[in-house]
């Protein structure tokens, strides 16, 4: 059995997470820990990053959602750590219920989380405005830039630059190319937007 699972950037990509916390209680030690980190919830709210949102990512965390999907498998929330990676990701630390000592930094996050709405509808009826505002001002940026004669590329043909192409729209009539330095990309169009 092993001391310590990890995982970077990879249990937002896997839909069965009910599967995971059960080969984990399975893998781990008595006394061992899941460790994983990934972009976070309340990040993507704050700063509006749709560009999260695609198809790779079946889900996006909160420590609340950790909590409510990990504890019904025997494993707690004992630590978290916030991370600037990706915009703003969170680092999570689970283990068998009441054998670590759990963190203050734990109940300060679900407090806030609750405070800031996470696990309320409206929280993401908001997200959703500001999203269609956050669109319709890039678009209009984009447009005036063409119409005073200037030439928009692109650098990196990542997924989520597909993300916002596709979101707000933006096709070969707004950015020129986009550059990438990883040959498979090269010569290629980006998905949807045809770029």
């Amino acid at each position: 059995q092993a001391d310590v699972v990890l995982s970077a950037n990879v249990m937002c990509h896997i839909p069965d997470i009910n599967g995971i916390a059960k080969g984990v209680t399975t893998l781990l030690k008595e006394n061992g820990v899941l460790i994983f980190e990934d972009p976070y919830l309340g990040d993507v709210i704050e700063k509006t990053s749709y560009d999260q949102i695609y198809d790779e990512h079946v889900f996006l965390f909160s420590a609340i959602s950790v909590k409510n999907a990990f504890e019904p498998h025997g494993l707690e929330l004992i630590d978290i750590m916030a991370q600037s990676t990706h915009g703003g990701s969170m680092r999570y630390v689970l283990g068998r219920k009441g054998i670590h000592k759990v963190s203050s930094a734990v109940s300060k996050q679900l407090t806030w989380e609750k405070r800031c709405g996470l696990s309320e509808p409206n929280t993401f009826e908001i997200f959703r405005k500001n999203c269609e505002q956050s669109r319709d001002k890039l678009v209009a940026l984009l447009k005036d830039l063409k119409r005073k004669g200037k030439q928009v590329v692109g650098y990196a043909a990542t997924s989520k630059s597909t993300t916002i192409l596709n979101y707000c729209s933006i096709g070969p009539d707004l950015v020129k190319y986009i550059s990438d330095t990883t040959p498979i990309k090269q010569g290629k169009l980006t998905p949807g937007a045809h770029i």
